[in-house]
């Protein structure tokens, strides 16, 4: 969805599902993909979503405006996983990360690089997780540091991802999704033509 002249901008080998929503400055990078339900909404700042990255089902993204030299706005790094569920505002997730299923990640968090956050966990507003290390509870804290075979797990969660998304748009692309979609976009474009 266009807000305030500005569209989603998605790769061409990136998949989203038809039931997400990305509305705004959202920016989906190659192979990433966003689950069924999933809302990314950029209507004051920005998203990006780096590469491998995967954004899970029914998980909401929000962003603010810049206040006070904080960034309102939402980065994902490259080959990073955010679970079923979750609830994300202006954070910064980088790369190789992991927020499990049901965890909330409050404003101007940063969830470091290869690092875990457990599920069902919640982050307060302003926390570092810093890299390498596993953090768990509401509020979460650190539990203990990233293991190699954890590291390896996101990394082959992450490419697993990407392959089973790239599946699923296989599937959309079928004759029958493909009339469907041809007509969604010729009724919006005769609802703008209506509203000029």
């Amino acid at each position: 969805m266009t807000l305030f002249d500005r569209a989603p901008n998605v790769a061409p080998e990136t998949y989203v599902a038809p039931s997400a929503t990305l509305v705004g400055n959202v920016y989906m990078s190659d192979r990433a993909s966003v689950g069924y339900g999933a809302v990314l909404r950029a209507d004051t700042n920005y998203v990006h979503v780096g590469a491998y990255s995967h954004i899970g089902d029914s998980t909401v993204v929000t962003v603010s405006l810049d206040r006070k030299g904080a960034p309102g706005g939402f980065a994902m790094g490259n080959w990073a996983l955010v679970g079923s569920n979750c609830k994300l505002s202006s954070c910064l997730l980088d790369n190789r990360c992991f927020v499990g299923s049901g965890s909330v990640v409050e404003h101007n968090c940063w969830v470091g690089e290869s690092a875990v956050l457990a599920p069902g966990s919640v982050l307060l507003p302003f926390t570092h997780v810093p890299a390498g290390e596993v953090w768990g509870g509401n509020p979460a804290q650190k539990i203990r540091d990233t293991s190699a075979e954890e590291k390896e797990f996101i990394k082959e969660s992450t490419e697993a991802k990407a392959e089973l998304a790239a599946a699923h748009a296989g599937e959309f692309e079928l004759p029958y999704a493909n009339a469907a979609l041809e007509e969604l976009v010729q009724l919006r474009a005769e609802y703008r033509a209506s509203q000029k």
